[in-house]
């Protein structure tokens, strides 16, 4: 079920000021990944204790690993790795370019443990049929101060909303951060039923796809068409369960990350006045509007 998207409000927030105060500038925050690792032992199917968590790129703390860019942060693939009883784990994780200011959510499980069996079992992931699902600002057309209109066309994208001010405004957007790997038990296959509890072992502990709640906030140039971008990144695979090098078993998985970026450009009526991370301090007021997912 697709969830609403809800852009809760833009707001002046700079008092009245001296007119020699009246340029100022703001700086956009570098962007940020971040990916919540679970670890699970196959055989308790419950969080493994007693591991250690490293990642090839980012810091790690406790089981988040956290990414942030030279402003922007470019494409890159970040290899987890969990020492847990004498033996290393590892998985990857794409975390895809974003925009200085933007934020990203990825989730991922690591399976340790062996299952009891006669025979190795072991996990081998297909290649990964990538795809995306984009939504926009969608505001509320007499919620905006200094909008002569609300919506504007450009670049493929039908919803940005003008600052036709000199005013610098900050907003925040409520939105659903959606993460991890869904899998469907009734799509899973098996080549040798005698392996089936093993195979649901591992579909049930690889199943982590979750919703949350969370807020992005922004700041909009004196000037400027601006926008939000909530990106919904899928990426669909087959995990095989293999044991002595044969497959027993197929599981059908798609894993889902959420991004959140700001977006502004040159307003062509702004004659000139349009410089980015530029405004000049205001106490003025501005409603919101929001964003829909299509149903």
């Amino acid at each position: 079920m697709k969830k609403l998207f809800m852009f809760l409000a833009i707001a002046g927030v700079f008092a009245a000021c001296k007119p020699e105060e009246i340029e100022t500038a703001f700086e956009v925050r570098p962007a940020q990944a971040t990916i919540e690792v679970s670890v699970v032992d196959v055989n308790t199917l419950q969080a493994a204790e007693g591991y250690t968590l490293t990642a090839s790129a980012g810091t790690v703390n406790g089981n988040t690993v956290t990414l942030e860019g030279n402003k922007a942060l470019a494409e890159t693939t970040v290899t987890l790795t969990v020492a847990y009883k004498g033996a290393d784990y590892s998985g990857q994780v794409k975390v895809n370019a974003l925009r200085a200011g933007g934020n990203a959510s990825y989730a991922t499980t690591i399976v340790v443990g062996s299952p009891v069996s006669d025979k190795e079992i072991t996990l081998k992931y297909g290649d990964a049929v990538e795809s995306a699902d984009k939504f926009y600002l969608n505001p509320d057309v007499n919620g905006h101060y200094g909008n002569t209109t609300a919506h504007y066309s450009h670049n493929g994208i039908d919803t940005w909303v003008q600052n036709l001010t000199e005013f610098m405004l900050t907003g925040e957007c409520d939105y659903t951060i959606m993460s991890g790997t869904k899998i469907d038990a009734a799509s899973v296959t098996y080549a040798d039923t005698d392996y089936k509890n093993i195979v649901d072992s591992y579909a049930k502990v690889l199943n982590n796809y979750s919703e949350e709640p969370a807020k992005y906030e922004f700041t909009v140039s004196a000037w400027a068409y601006y926008t939000v971008e909530q990106t919904a990144l899928y990426s669909d695979y087959v995990i095989s369960v293999l044991a002595d090098g044969v497959v027993v078993g197929e599981i059908p998985a798609r894993n889902v990350a959420t991004t959140m970026e700001y977006i502004e450009i040159a307003n062509p009526l702004g004659h000139g006045h349009y410089h980015y991370g530029h405004g000049a301090h205001g106490d003025n007021a501005n409603a919101g509007g929001g964003i829909v997912y299509g149903e």
